[in-house]
């Protein structure tokens, strides 16, 4: 399966919402570095994977920033779900992501920052 963007190269964003297309433009630019802290930490966690809420707290990030950096990692075919889950800091379970190179696929560079 082909990768395409399905936010014409933007951020995921809510569709018919002003606001929500605003904040995918302004973050547009870290959104490629985001991505990659994203995915080399799932790739140094390796079979462990982590959970979105794992991410918040390793990477210093917003929740709003991890699940929108998955979203587009999902739709890369970067990530997948491990079948796993555990338990979040309010004890609530939560799928546990895995980078799919860690069950021997690569990823695609395009999920990398340009240099430059």
């Amino acid at each position: 399966m082909t990768y395409r963007e399905p936010y014409n190269g933007l951020p995921p964003y809510q569709p018919g919402s002003e606001t929500s297309k605003a904040a995918a433009i302004a973050i547009a630019p870290s959104a490629a570095t985001r991505r990659a802290q994203v995915l080399e930490f799932l790739r140094e966690r390796g079979e462990s994977g982590a959970t979105n809420d794992e991410i918040v707290c390793r990477l210093g990030m917003m929740i709003q920033t991890v699940t929108a950096r998955m979203r587009e990692l999902v739709l890369r075919g970067a990530v997948v779900d491990s079948g796993e889950r555990r338990l979040t800091r309010t004890g609530r379970p939560a799928v546990v992501w895995i980078a799919k190179e860690s069950e021997g696929t690569s990823v695609s560079p395009a999920i990398h920052p340009q240099a430059g």
